[in-house]
């Protein structure tokens, strides 16, 4: 970058000019002697005004609660390359101090990053229970719809329903059987009797008959009786 050299240039694809070339070494010749007097904790070669002597380049981590976010070292440098210019960094006056700075914070960043990860896995999970109980909550808010409907049927035809479980019983007790009556009321169904039509399912055992009320008052819903 310093050379002014494209950074994804190979040297299969494109090989560099002449130019080119000669502007990498001199790139090189000052860049070098530049690092390796900072990494002696030295001035610059050429007797420059001396700058930083190490960097840390790191990220903003993830904000706690109301605290300002935290900085993740990710690499120290004794020279700032052209390419970490522009992103976050810290200047230190040696390479060794930027050295010391970064292994003594390395230990206290990875515990901030591993409580940073439990708080994502903690909201993660708060989240997975709350879409959990949302649907919870709808599925019961459904089935007491629906039981409302029911219940609303029930009443609303309270009387058929006693007529035909009173006819129902009677022809069992009368000694009728299951076959005989469900025949029975298939065949008042046909003829129009709308309290046979009401009877959908007769369970001698279990004395019980589902009942079928109209679809305008119950969805075409059965209800137990």
């Amino acid at each position: 970058l310093t050379a002014g050299l494209d950074p994804s240039m190979t040297l299969d694809s494109s090989p560099p000019d002449a130019a080119a070339i000669t502007s990498l070494q001199a790139a090189l010749r000052k860049e070098g002697a530049e690092k390796l007097a900072l990494v002696a904790d030295g001035a610059p070669a050429g007797g420059d005004a001396a700058p930083a002597g190490g960097y840390i380049v790191y990220s903003e981590g993830v904000a706690l609660a109301d605290a300002a976010p935290s900085r993740i070292y990710e690499e120290f440098q004794p020279h700032l390359l052209a390419q970490h210019a522009h992103r976050p960094h810290l200047p230190f006056p040696t390479f060794g101090a930027a050295v010391d700075e970064f292994f003594h914070a390395l230990e206290a960043q990875r515990q901030e990053q591993r409580a940073t990860a439990a708080v994502a896995a903690a909201y993660d999970k708060l989240a997975k229970v709350r879409a959990d109980q949302e649907r919870r909550v709808g599925e019961l808010a459904a089935e007491m719809e629906d039981l409302r409907a029911r219940a609303a049927a029930v009443e609303a035809h309270a009387g058929d329903i006693d007529r035909a479980c009173l006819v129902v019983r009677s022809a069992l007790d009368s000694g009728m059987g299951v076959g005989d009556l469900e025949e029975y009321i298939r065949a008042q169904t046909a003829a129009g009797n709308h309290i046979a039509a009401l009877v959908g399912r007769v369970d001698a055992d279990e004395e019980e008959v589902a009942l079928r009320l109209p679809p305008s008052a119950a969805d075409d819903a059965d209800a137990d009786a």
